[in-house]
Formats: structure tokens, sequence, C-alpha cells
């Protein structure tokens, strides 16, 4: 994969942006193993105490789900770098790229391209599918409606929190602050707690 060498020099030579997706792959890695750990969260006190019998597996982050949560998260970057011309539009698919490399490395990269596009030629209702599909599919071995439309709520979150961060690491505190006003907004109208980033 030479061409995947060339890009990550070719970003080296552009710190700022070379250290943008660094501070990405970071913050989208501790992302991705909270929202899922508080899908597990939810999972176990909701699904498996209604019905004892139900055999989910709740096991670390790793294989399908992993791979889904990356794509997705990837996904969302670009609509939202693009959206919000974070980066040159002749940089952008580079940027990218790169930022698919440090988040997941050359082993899986092909992979992660794949999942992306599924991705990038569907709709909201069709990432929450494949997502939470994904998820359950490792957990249980298949997709099971319980537990993708028990997840599907929390999708929004992930969606809102890759967003704050994509914003924050190219400094738009403008965008950040919108983002926690319309999540503290949102959750309020719910009466529901939420954790503070502090």
């Amino acid at each position: 994969m030479n061409f995947l060498k060339a890009i990550i020099s070719r970003f080296k030579k552009n710190k700022d942006l070379y250290q943008i997706a660094e501070y990405l792959a970071d913050e989208f890695y501790k992302l991705r193993n909270d929202w899922y750990n508080n899908c597990l969260k939810f999972i176990e006190q909701n699904l498996i105490k209604e019905d004892p019998n139900v055999n989910i597996d709740l096991k670390p982050l790793s294989g399908i789900a992993d791979l889904s949560i990356k794509a997705y998260q990837i996904y969302l970057a670009s609509f939202f770098i693009k959206k919000n011309n974070y980066v040159p539009q002749k940089l952008h698919q580079s940027f990218i790229v790169l930022l698919t490399i440090l988040v997941t490395g050359d082993e899986e990269y092909s992979n992660i391209v794949e999942k992306y596009k599924i991705y990038d030629k569907s709709d909201y209702s069709r990432h929450v599918g494949e997502l939470t599909g994904s998820i359950s599919e490792y957990l249980i071995g298949h997709p099971n409606g319980l537990i993708i439309t028990s997840l599907s709520p929390f999708v929004k979150e992930l969606i809102i929190y890759n967003q704050a961060i994509v914003a924050s690491a190219f400094g738009d505190m403008q965008t950040v602050n919108k983002i926690f006003t319309s999540i503290k907004e949102y959750y309020n109208s719910k009466q529901i707690k939420i954790k503070s980033n502090d």
C-alpha cells in the first residue's frame, strides 16, 4: 500500500493537518469505546434483566462492531468537514484517507473503505440499521431486531459527539457551543441527565 505511505508523508509536511488528523483519531477512539460501553450498559440494564434467557455476550469492542463504528465515524467526519469547509476542497479526499489510516491502520484500511461506501450511498435509517446490526451480529452472532431497535436512539448521540470532536479539532468553538447547546436542549426536553464533558 505505497499510496498510503505517500499520503502520510505528504501530510507530515503539513503539520497542522497531520496533527488534526492525529487528534481526531485519538478522540474517535475514546468516543467509540465510551459509546459502545454505554450501549452495553443499556443492554445489560434493560434487555438482559428483562429476559435472563437472552444470550448476549457483553464483550469488549472488537471485530465487526469496531469496524462498523470506525467507518461511520470517518463517514460522519468527512461529511462534516466538507460541509464546514474545514479542509481545502483539493485536500479533502487525501485528508480523509489519512484520517482513515490513523483510525484503522493499514490492515483494516480496505475493509473500512467498503463499509464507508455503504454509509455513503444510503440514508440515515440505513446507517442506523447497518451500525446497530453490526453490533448485534458481534454480540450474538446475527442481527437481532430487539437489539437494533434498542440501540437506534444511541446513534444520534454518536453523531452529535462526533461532530463536536471534528469542530473542536479545527478550532470551531462556535459550532461546538451550538452543538452542546442543542444537546442540552434535547436532553432537557426529554428530562434526561447527561454527563458533562468538562
